[in-house]
């Protein structure tokens, strides 16, 4: 039997209401700055590393399940917030973690790839019910209004301490790298503008956009910048029209690092995008990815995969990038979210999970939600963030999915 919501001043009402900004703060890297001084790509990649092997931390476990057992108890027993819409494709998104769960039968490690796929879980219901209680209970301006003012706050800390900037005057803040703060800043300016979008041009938001994209300059992410363009360019035109040309660009993308290597790879042609680019090309992510392709193939894993996240962070160096003399050997991650999903899974399921996550979206009926799906598809060419745990471009994809179940009424600035 279904149970009512308690009082507005209840321990689990404001933990509904105010959820995803622990959420969010957690993906953010607030909890775990590093205020070190700053160095490049291979010390970022080793920072990921050891975040990565911290995934076992009692923090984290407590963190995550705790968050899950929580929202999936209020979500099935309190009945104003039950909605049939949200249980529809909350069941279609935990085929992902199911997928990943049955890839420990052909995976060599498989005690990593469960253990992952549990955390992948916890992951996707928290986001997604955390976000959906948020809007629902009138919490998500004043989420996103403080987790802008944190980041602000931390950044001002990082430079009275001398610690933001980088040797070569790149900002990252509170993270170890400037990409990471970067992409950070992206996801944050997409989160106002959907206040903007909602609640009206406020003087606050518009200080926190210009805030935002000013520490994005300071970072000097070149690829980021790129991006935020992008994103506003599809957001002031039609929505049909930046519908059309992000799924145009999602499928050149797919064809380029998905169905094109896997169809050379069947046929004997053995063509992949790294071996058309310098090895140095993009800090060397041309020889990173020339390097997994012929790996996939080699060890003949086109069809499977080595299991998600069987690949790299199990404890052993992948046979190709044991080299003592190359930065390779310090390489965490694929550098392209494509590429990574195909390691995990094989040309085909990768395929099969990327026309699923569309489907998620095909209610998508604003061009606020059209321009903020350029993010994660470009942002996944030289970075490997869609369908990672703990990952701020991942919960922005799982946060996009919820949008399309909320309906906003302007005259109540209530969601519904």
């Amino acid at each position: 039997m279904r149970t009512v919501e308690g009082s507005q001043k209840s321990l689990t009402f404001l933990l509904e209401k105010y959820g995803f900004l622990f959420v969010l703060l957690f993906c953010l890297g607030v909890f775990q700055p590093d205020l070190s001084s700053k160095s490049g790509l291979m010390e970022l990649d080793f920072d990921k590393m050891l975040s990565d092997k911290s995934g076992g931390s009692l923090k984290k476990q407590l963190f995550w399940i705790g968050f899950f057992i929580f929202f999936v108890i209020r979500f099935f027993f309190v009945k104003s917030l039950f909605s049939k819409s949200v249980l529809n494709k909350l069941y279609i998104l935990s085929l992902f973690p199911i997928i990943a769960l049955a890839s420990s039968f052909w995976a060599e490690y498989s005690s990593f790839v469960i253990k992952r796929s549990f955390f992948q879980l916890c992951f996707i219901v928290t986001v997604f019910l955390s976000f959906y209680y948020c809007c629902r209970r009138e919490g998500l301006y004043n989420s996103i209004y403080m987790a802008v003012v944190i980041v602000f706050l931390m950044s001002v800390l990082t430079i009275l301490m001398g610690t933001g900037f980088s040797a070569s005057g790149a900002f990252s803040s509170y993270l170890s790298g400037k990409n990471l703060f970067a992409i950070n800043l992206i996801v944050l300016v997409a989160l106002v503008v959907f206040l903007i979008k909602r609640y009206g041009v406020r003087k606050e938001l518009v200080f926190m956009l210009i805030g935002l994209v000013a520490l994005l300059v300071l970072s000097r992410s070149k690829t980021n910048i790129i991006i935020l363009c992008f994103f506003f360019s599809l957001f002031f035109i039609s929505f049909y029209v930046s519908k059309i040309i992000i799924y145009v660009l999602l499928f050149i993308i797919l064809m380029v690092f998905v169905l094109v290597p896997f169809g050379s790879t069947s046929f004997g042609i053995d063509w992949n995008p790294g071996m058309s680019m310098d090895p140095g090309a993009l800090t060397g992510r041309g020889f990173i990815w020339e390097t997994l392709y012929f790996d996939i193939k080699a060890f003949d894993k086109s069809f499977y995969g080595y299991g998600y996240g069987g690949y790299f962070n199990t404890g052993v160096v992948p046979f190709y990038f044991d080299d003592d003399f190359s930065f390779i050997k310090r390489i965490t991650s694929a550098h392209n979210g494509y590429l990574e999903l195909i390691l995990q899974f094989g040309f085909f399921i990768s395929f099969l999970i990327f026309v699923v996550y569309i489907f998620l979206l095909k209610e998508m009926k604003e061009s606020w939600q059209s321009a903020s799906l350029i993010i994660p598809v470009v942002n996944n060419v030289t970075e490997s963030s869609f369908f990672r745990d703990q990952n701020l471009i991942w919960l922005f994809c799982i946060v996009l999915i919820v949008t399309t179940c909320l309906r906003f009424d302007k005259d109540n600035n209530k969601f519904y």
